[in-house]
C-alpha cells in the first residue's frame, strides 16, 4: 500500500513538473519575457480586465443563438483581415474596419456579446494573418491586441445599450434604424476607436519608451480619415439591413475601392514625410566640417529618419581603436531570440570608412523602401565623413608645412 502511494505521489509530482515546464516554455515562446517589466505588467492587467469584461457581458446576455454569435465573430474577423499598417515612431499601428464591424455587431447582437465577440474575432484574424500572410509577431502581441479591443468594446457596448432605442428583429423582419439611434451608434463606435487607440499608445509607450502624447497625436492624425470612413460604412450597412439585406451584395466592390483609396493616401503621406526627414538629415550633415560632428549628426539623423531606438556610427581609424558615436539608446530587447537591428557599411570608392547600425525596440525592421533610403543615407554619410577626413588631413599637412617653413627658412 505504501509502495502504491509512493508511486502515485511520484507520478503526480512528475506530471506537475512537466506541466510547469510546458507552461514556462510557452511563456518564453510567447515573447513576454522580452518585454520591459512595465509593459509586461500592463499586458497582464489588460488580459485580466478583458476576461472580466467578456465573462461579465456573457453573464448579463447569455448566448442563446450560436449562429448569430458566429456571424458576429465572422464579421469581426473579416473586418480585421483588410487592414492598413501605419508606421509611427518606429512602431507599426494597424488601422482596420473594426469600427464599422462594431456598429453592425452591436446592432445585430445583444450588447453583452460584444467584448467576447470582438476579442475572439481579433484573435482569430491575427492568427489567420500569421498563418497565410507571413505576418509574424510575438504571440503576446496578438493576445494584447485582442484584449485591447475587448476592453474597448465594453464601455461602448454599455453606451449603446443605454441610449439606442431600436433593436434588430432578424433578417426576415427588418427594422429601420432611426437617425437618433444612428447618431448614438456612431458615437459609441467613435468612443470604441478612441479607447482602443489610447490603450495601444499606452502599451507602446511602456514598451518602447516613446512619449505617449506624441504617439497619440500621430496615431489620431494618421487614422482619422479611415475612422470616419468606418463610421459611414457601418451606418450604411445597418441602413441597408433595414431595407433589404440583399443590397449588401453590392458592398464588397465599394469596400475594395475605399481600401485602395486609404492605402494610396497613407503611402503618399508617409512617402512625403519620409523624404522631408531625409532632406533634413542630409542638411544636418553639411553643417559640420569635423569628423566627430558629422558622425554625431549622422547618428541623430538616422535616429529620426528610420525611427530607430538606437543608432551607432563606428569609424575606422588608420592607427588606433574604432571610434563609436551613438544616438538614442533606448532599451533594446529581443523577440523570440532575434535582435531587431540592421547594419550598413560606410564606404567611399569601394574603401571602408565605418559602419552604420540601427537598433529597433521591437521586431519592426525595415521595408524595402526604407532599406533603399538607408543605403542612400549611408552613402551620403560615408562621403561626408571621407571629405571631412580628407580636409582634416590637408589642413594638418598645410599646418605642418607652414611650421617647417618657419623653423627652417
Amino acid at each position: 500500500m505504501d509502495s502504491l502511494t509512493h508511486h502515485a505521489t511520484h507520478a503526480a509530482r512528475a506530471g506537475a513538473r512537466r506541466v510547469r515546464d510546458l507552461l514556462h516554455r510557452s511563456y518564453v515562446a510567447s515573447g513576454a519575457p522580452e518585454l520591459p517589466i512595465r509593459a509586461r505588467t500592463f499586458v497582464g492587467a489588460l488580459v485580466a480586465v478583458a476576461l472580466a469584461v467578456a465573462i461579465g457581458g456573457l453573464f448579463i446576455s447569455p448566448i442563446d443563438d450560436w449562429q448569430l454569435f458566429g456571424i458576429v465573430v465572422g464579421l469581426v474577423v473579416a473586418s480585421h483581415l483588410g487592414r492598413l499598417r501605419v508606421r509611427i515612431s518606429g512602431t507599426n499601428f494597424n488601422a482596420a474596419w473594426g469600427d464599422a464591424a462594431f456598429i453592425v455587431a452591436v446592432w445585430l447582437a445583444p450588447d453583452g456579446w460584444l467584448p467576447a465577440a470582438m476579442g475572439l474575432g481579433v484573435l482569430l484574424a491575427n492568427l489567420v494573418l500569421q498563418a497565410f500572410a507571413e505576418e509574424w509577431r510575438p504571440f503576446v502581441d496578438t493576445v494584447r491586441r485582442s484584449a485591447s479591443l475587448a476592453v474597448a468594446a465594453g464601455p461602448a457596448a454599455v453606451l449603446t445599450g443605454l441610449l439606442v432605442v431600436g433593436e434588430f428583429q432578424g433578417f426576415a423582419d427588418p427594422v429601420r434604424v432611426s437617425p437618433e439611434d444612428g447618431a448614438w451608434l456612431a458615437a459609441a463606435a467613435l468612443g470604441y476607436s478612441l479607447l482602443s487607440v489610447v490603450v495601444t499608445c499606452v502599451y507602446t509607450s511602456l514598451r518602447d519608451g516613446h512619449a505617449f502624447g506624441v504617439l497619440l497625436r500621430r496615431a489620431l492624425a494618421s487614422i482619422w480619415l479611415m475612422t470616419l470612413g468606418n463610421l459611414v460604412v457601418g451606418l450604411v450597412v445597418i441602413g441597408l439591413l433595414g431595407v433589404d439585406w440583399r443590397w449588401l451584395i453590392a458592398l464588397p466592390p465599394v469596400f475594395w475601392l475605399l481600401q485602395q483609396t486609404y492605402t494610396h493616401r497613407l503611402l503618399d503621406l508617409q512617402e512625403r514625410q519620409g523624404w522631408n526627414r531625409y532632406a533634413d538629415a542630409i542638411r544636418a550633415l553639411r553643417r559640420h566640417s569635423d569628423t566627430a560632428g558629422i558622425a554625431n549628426a549622422g547618428a541623430r539623423g538616422a535616429l529620426s529618419l528610420f525611427r530607430a531606438s538606437e543608432v551607432v556610427v563606428e569609424l575606422l581609424t588608420a592607427d588606433g581603436p574604432t571610434l563609436r558615436h551613438t544616438a538614442g539608446g533606448g532599451p533594446l530587447r529581443r523577440n523570440a531570440g532575434v535582435m531587431a537591428s540592421v547594419s550598413r557599411p560606410l564606404e567611399v570608392a569601394g574603401g571602408p570608412v565605418g559602419t552604420l547600425t540601427l537598433h529597433f525596440a521591437g521586431a519592426v525592421g525595415l521595408r524595402s523602401r526604407d532599406r533603399a533610403a538607408l543605403a542612400a543615407y549611408a552613402d551620403a554619410l560615408g562621403v561626408a565623413l571621407h571629405d571631412a577626413a580628407t580636409h582634416a588631413a590637408l589642413r594638418h599637412a598645410t599646418e605642418r608645412a607652414d611650421d617647417e617653413a618657419v623653423r627652417d627658412p
